[in-house]
């Protein structure tokens, strides 16, 4: 099954969506028409998944965990 372009309860597309950083539930990310947008999705897992599915940048793919 192919996720939607919408996720449920997530006012954007997922091409709308330029890159995202996610910390204890919440979601922040940089939108392709310059704004911000903070989100905590109930299902935090499935909608990092559908935003991985759909090629949403992951700013953590560029810093080292942290400890």
């Amino acid at each position: 099954m192919q996720p939607d372009e919408h996720f449920d309860g997530f006012p954007f597309k997922a091409e709308e969506v330029k890159r995202y950083i996610a910390v204890k539930g919440l979601v922040s990310m940089l939108l392709t028409n310059g704004s911000f947008f903070h989100y905590e999705p109930a299902d935090e897992t499935a909608f990092l998944n559908w935003l991985k599915y759909h090629r949403v940048e992951d700013l953590r793919k560029n810093y080292p965990d942290e400890k």
